[in-house]
């Protein structure tokens, strides 16, 4: 299993590479605070630049750093004074946590949680981008759920198209093959990424079932593309254990609240920290 980062040797570069990384998923988190407010409404994710919603009044630079800018102005505009939601510096710091966990953990512990024989720190780094990915279309289209709007099928769109063609580039994005033998001839990343996608898109269909119409396109597409980035394997562990925990919080809703009826389902950030945690446990788990 992967080290904790207090077990970890820190060097001066090893911080100044988690630093640059927090600080970058912090703005990548900034950018899908964009995305989950303005597609579901239609509107562009270029224009108008940041902005108070209340009197629509740009946003400065130093007033946008994530986490920072709004914990400076005590969550209020500079302008008019008015209340910005907590959930905006949130989203930024979950952010800069996946990138944390997904890029600096796998890196300083020389790809302990990463099947072998990925282990160079290109290679590393390089799948970790890759699971970045997936972890920030989960995230978003988690956030767009939860909102209770309809969460647009394009939003996946990207995350599978990276998911397809990178592995044709690098093989070592897919350390765990998917039936070597009966997959003969065909190139490794594909045909695992294959693999997977039949299975997630399974899983998927099977999710779908169970909510609202209005949601079945994220509770379908949110496990295809997992199957996608980890295969076939990953998938069926994730989407048991996911499962698993919607029937324990059921449960416990059930016991607390009686038979009212949930508006908001936190499944799609479950299936986000299982697999989160697939990933960082992978080689164990592989060799369990």
């Amino acid at each position: 299993m992967p080290l904790p980062l207090a077990m970890l040797p820190l060097q001066s570069a090893d911080w100044l590479m988690a630093v640059w990384l927090f600080a970058l998923g912090g703005v990548i988190g900034s950018f899908l605070n964009v995305v989950v407010y303005r597609l579901p409404r239609g509107l562009s994710l270029v224009r108008p630049g940041s902005h108070c919603p209340a009197c629509k009044h740009a946003i400065r630079w130093y007033d946008n750093v994530p986490v920072a800018g709004w914990l400076f102005l005590r969550g209020k505009c500079r302008d008019c004074g008015a209340v910005i939601s907590p959930r905006y510096p949130i989203v930024e710091a979950i952010t800069a946590g996946l990138f944390l966990l997904l890029a600096v953990v796998p890196f300083l512990s020389d790809g302990a949680n990463l099947p072998s024989p990925i282990k160079a720190p290109a290679q590393i780094l390089t799948i970790s981008a890759y699971h970045l990915v997936m972890a920030c279309t989960l995230l978003t289209a988690a956030l767009i759920e939860w909102d209770g709007n309809r969460v647009p099928r394009r939003i996946f769109f990207t995350a599978l198209a990276v998911g397809l063609l990178a592995p044709l580039a690098s093989a070592s994005l897919h350390p765990v093959a998917a039936y070597p033998a009966l997959t003969e001839g065909f190139p490794v990343g594909l045909a695992t990424g294959l693999c997977g996608l039949a299975a997630g898109g399974m899983i998927g269909w099977l999710f779908s079932l169970t909510v609202e119409s209005t949601n079945k396109p994220a509770r379908l597409m949110g496990p295809l593309c997992v199957g996608l980035f980890l295969g076939w394997q990953a998938i069926c562990a994730i989407a048991a254990a996911t499962t698993a925990i919607h029937f324990l919080n059921k449960g416990v809703r059930t016991l607390c609240c009686g038979n009212r009826r949930q508006t908001k389902s936190p499944d799609p950030f479950v299936l986000l920290a299982v697999t989160v945690v697939r990933i960082l446990c992978w080689d164990w788990l592989v060799a369990w």
